[in-house]
């Protein structure tokens, strides 16, 4: 999780790819958080992109300031 306190939202399917943790350790690990981690948007896929609540990430996306996401997050599956 520490990743999406500074760098980007992701979905619960992205994460595992940017830790290295499975999608179960991942979902375990988010259930086990609860209110921490807010949703900033839907990807294409109708998933939900995630930060950890108060991060620099979400106060970034909150002050409207320009988030780059990695383009694989906004292309078509």
């Amino acid at each position: 999780m520490r990743h999406l306190t500074s760098h980007f939202p992701a979905t619960f399917r992205d994460a595992p790819w940017y830790s290295g943790q499975t999608v179960t350790t991942i979902r375990h690990m988010a259930a086990g958080i609860g209110t921490a981690l807010v949703s900033t948007g839907i990807d294409c896929r109708g998933e939900d992109l995630w930060v950890v609540a108060d991060s620099a990430v979400e106060r970034q996306i909150a002050a409207d300031e320009r988030t780059v996401l990695p383009q694989r997050l906004m292309e078509e599956p």
